[in-house]
């Protein structure tokens, strides 16, 4: 069964818009999803319904981590906060 490029994303669920490994922006935090708001590797997915899901990025490459973990998650092994953009002084 042959399938494009693009029916390869939408069967994996992703899109070309938004990169699968990129968190999106998303408010600075939500007591409802608990450290999956503010991890590094979590992905905020909001539904055609106007529900919202937390993908666990690290498990894709780690089966010990729920590829949508149950919300608030309150204590994580695989935790980091997000990166802090490095700022250089280039004069």
């Amino acid at each position: 069964m042959a399938h494009s490029r693009e029916g390869l994303f939408s069967l994996a669920g992703f899109s070309r818009v938004s990169s699968p490994m990129k968190p999106e922006p998303r408010p600075s935090s939500d007591p409802v999803a608990g450290l999956c708001a503010e991890c590094a590797h979590a992905r905020r997915i909001e539904s055609h319904r106007r529900s919202v899901f937390y993908l666990c990025c690290r498990s894709m490459s780690d089966p010990s981590f729920a590829k949508y973990p149950r919300l608030p998650v309150l204590a994580c092994s695989g935790f980091e906060p997000p990166a802090l953009p490095s700022f250089t002084n280039d004069h």
